[in-house]
């Protein structure tokens, strides 16, 4: 996507909402370079709660864009 990656060239400011933070930074830039971003597949907390179905967060990250349970798309 267009300016999928604009982050990574913005300074980082906390009033200017452009500060990540650590753990974000790190698996935003393992996800973007096809990384593992967790070391082994786990059922996924927010989803499958109270789900017939278990929905598995594999160790690229996938899942966590795709989750539509909780507040955000990405939980950490």
């Amino acid at each position: 996507m267009p300016h999928a990656t604009a982050f990574l060239h913005a300074p980082p400011n906390e009033q200017a909402g452009t500060r990540l933070a650590p753990q974000a930074c790190r698996f935003a830039v393992r996800w973007l370079l096809g990384l593992p971003v967790v070391m082994e597949p786990f059922v996924c907390p927010v989803c499958s709660v109270g789900s017939e179905k278990e929905h598995t967060f594999d160790t690229f990250g996938d899942h966590a864009l795709s989750c539509g349970r909780g507040g955000d798309r990405i939980s950490l």
